[in-house]
């Protein structure tokens, strides 16, 4: 156990160190800069507009209309550092007949716009990067107002600080069907691809997660007490024959989970992990991102916290294996010494016959109906507090991980369906 324990402290040490490497990697691009204190604007703003010809990805379809919101005080022209919530939505320009008759109505839809500016390395003060969807071809005008971020964080519509419009052409057949539905099949509509790395990436983390908490859970139940009265005997010995391979499986299991986890961390995560409050306080502004963080970080502090429980049931069912292993040898021993008949003075001349004390305990051999030792719980000692602790952890720890990956996924989904975060 001492080696295993060894072994493990050292995991513990290497994926904590392992976790720190990839959010920083993460967070490479996303340094926080001296200009940037996480302060909400409340100042009067002057927007101006202008399209994009510098969007880094492709677009869906010529619908989607790339934007950039440059900010400035009201008062000095000088950029706005502090964040604000810019949002944008779309209106027919006046006059205009779209090519489509399904386009001549104004989008319901509010896109915000995006500020890296504190996060991205680079990124200029002021400015926010924001993709609108006009819904068919045709001349749009879109308006942009920039609000108090907080106040924008409330149901009551808050007070405009800024207001500025931008008159846009788009040409392609309507995003809307005939019935008013969004449909993938619509000309000009791209269907994204599934990356087969991530996929698979997911399901192996998914598989050894898995076996970790199966192997987990065989470490509980070889940790109890009265083990051998819920198992057969034939059983309990298999499980005490293999319980060294089972706690190096066990350990082989959490270097999987961590590794794949932290690839994960990497490659499939929606938003960046904040390395900072103030990173924290940026990133909070994009939907879902604050309980998307907060529960990656949960998933993340739950595994730790059930590596180091692990320790505990390993070392209880080593215990707990080794106490069997005293009472079967000490039953053996008693029964191999067999009592030998007192001495005849026929048989031996030379003996002194004598008589063997009354109630004296004769070691004898465990008859065939009596149950055998593998079945009886040697010694009825109570389990230790920390195994205790260690077995409620990985109950409560397991359906609480299962939870935070429900988030995790919820919020991956909607944050994928926003527009306009590019």
């Amino acid at each position: 156990m001492g080696n295993l324990g060894h072994r493990a402290g050292g995991l513990v040490l290497v994926a904590a160190w392992s976790v720190m490497l990839v959010a920083g990697a993460a967070g490479a691009g996303a340094q926080e800069t001296t200009t940037t204190v996480p302060q909400y604007g409340t100042r009067p703003v002057t927007i101006a507009l202008e399209v994009r010809t510098d969007n880094p990805d492709p677009l869906p379809s010529p619908l989607y209309v790339p934007l950039r919101a440059r900010l400035t005080d009201a008062g000095t022209g000088r950029p706005m550092a502090d964040p604000y919530t810019v949002r944008a939505s779309v209106r027919p320009s006046p006059g205009a007949t779209p090519p489509d008759p399904r386009g001549n109505e104004a989008s319901k839809e509010a896109y915000d716009f995006a500020y890296p500016h504190g996060t991205v390395e680079g990124a200029e003060a002021g400015v926010y990067n924001g993709v609108v969807i006009v819904p068919a071809g045709g001349r749009w005008t879109v308006i942009v107002n920039a609000y108090n971020t907080k106040e924008a964080d409330t149901a009551k519509l808050p007070r405009s600080l800024g207001l500025a419009q931008i008159e846009v052409e788009a040409t392609g057949p309507a995003l809307q069907t005939a019935q008013g539905r969004r449909s993938s099949d619509v000309a000009g509509n791209t269907t994204p691809k599934a990356q087969t790395s991530e996929i698979a990436l997911l399901f192996a983390h998914s598989i050894v997660a898995g076996l970790w908490f199966a192997l987990a859970g065989l470490m509980v139940l070889m940790g109890l007490p009265n083990r051998r009265r819920l198992l057969s005997a034939q059983l309990s010995d298999i499980l005490d024959r293999n319980l060294r391979r089972m706690a190096q499986a066990l350990l082989w299991a959490t270097v999987l989970v961590w590794g794949t986890g932290l690839l994960n961390l990497k490659k499939a995560v929606a938003f960046a992990p904040p390395l900072s409050s103030a990173q924290a306080t940026r990133l909070f502004r994009l939907p879902y991102a604050k309980p998307y963080t907060l529960a990656l970080y949960t998933k993340i502090g739950l595994y730790a916290l059930l590596t180091l429980g692990a320790l505990a049931l390993v070392k209880e069912a080593r215990r707990r294996v080794a106490e069997f292993d005293d009472a079967r040898f000490r039953s053996e021993r008693a029964a191999a010494v067999d009592p030998s008949p007192s001495p005849s003075p026929s048989t031996s001349p030379g003996a002194i016959p004598f008589t063997p004390r009354t109630g004296t305990a004769v070691a004898t051999r465990p008859s065939p109906v009596s149950p055998p030792v593998a079945n009886r719980a040697p010694g009825a000692a109570a389990s230790s507090p920390l195994f205790r602790i260690a077995t409620a952890s990985l109950v409560a720890g397991g359906g609480a991980i299962v939870f935070c990956v429900t988030v995790l996924k919820y919020c991956h989904i909607l944050s994928e369906a926003v527009r306009g975060l590019r």
